[in-house]
């Protein structure tokens, strides 16, 4: 399993009214009953937060999973990301 950011849980965000907000969070992935290996993969990082499932019993559902987190994690601390920076 890859965790990415699990460390930094508060994030203050101001809207567009001025209003200003703080977030915090946690994040876990479990193996479930029917897994003896957790192939999930999670970034809880601000502004991203995703889970990657790992598709248990596929070929390298692990490497798969934490590919994504791993992608996605360059886009953390950064202020917005949308669908064009993620591209």
């Amino acid at each position: 399993m890859t965790q990415i950011g699990n460390g930094n849980a508060r994030h203050r965000v101001s809207l567009p009214d001025g209003t200003e907000i703080t977030l915090s969070w946690a994040a876990l992935t479990d193996t479930g009953l029917r897994r003896e290996v957790n192939e999930d993969s999670f970034l809880a990082q601000a502004p991203v937060f995703a889970v990657a499932d790992g598709m248990g019993g596929h070929a390298a559902g692990d490497f798969a999973s934490a590919a994504v987190v791993t992608r996605l994690a360059e886009h953390g601390g950064k202020t917005l990301v949308g669908t064009p920076e993620i591209d």
